[in-house]
């Protein structure tokens, strides 16, 4: 009789434990759906500052890196001026430095999951902006009041296709 309550017991212990493994592996998985779908719902852009090597110009990619549609409504552009000890902002409007007729997409712009959209530079404006390159601010705008201004500046190579850091 003593043995039987042994092996109950030993077989409680080991079902008990087994149990908690389910459970744990369940709460993990349910814990990581939910991430995933918070992670799913927000909207993400990846914005690309390119210098165009061939044309010498300048062009925003602005590729929707998220899983929701966006509508770009505009997009804003600030440079850092120094004169001797001050420094500002000065802002440029975008019909100032988007060349209107080379972009493809007019605002708004809406941008499905997975695609992108480039605004090119005006000419005349690109060659001033080389001079305070460092030192600039680019925001993009959309439909939500969401502003997004984190972006990576890039030399673009025409002739071979390729991407490179600019320097």
């Amino acid at each position: 009789m003593g043995t039987y309550t042994l092996i109950n017991v030993l077989l409680t212990i080991i079902l008990a434990f087994f149990n908690f493994i389910i459970a744990f592996y369940g709460a993990l998985l349910s814990t990581g759906l939910l991430i995933h779908e918070i992670r799913k719902g927000r909207k993400k852009l990846t914005i690309f500052l390119d210098y165009v090597d061939v044309i010498e110009c300048f062009q925003i990619l602005i590729s929707n890196t998220g899983y929701r549609t966006i509508t770009i409504t505009g997009i804003s552009m600030e440079y850092l001026i120094k004169n001797g000890e001050k420094t500002h902002w000065n802002h440029v409007s975008q019909g100032e430095f988007l060349n209107m007729e080379a972009s493809k997409y007019p605002f708004p712009a809406t941008i499905k999951d997975g695609e992108s959209v480039t605004f090119f530079f005006a000419q005349d404006f690109s060659v001033h902006l080389m001079d305070y390159l460092p030192n600039i601010r680019i925001i993009i705008y959309d439909t939500e009041g969401n502003e997004y201004s984190k972006y990576s500046i890039r030399r673009y190579d025409v002739k071979f296709g390729s991407f490179y850091e600019y320097t």
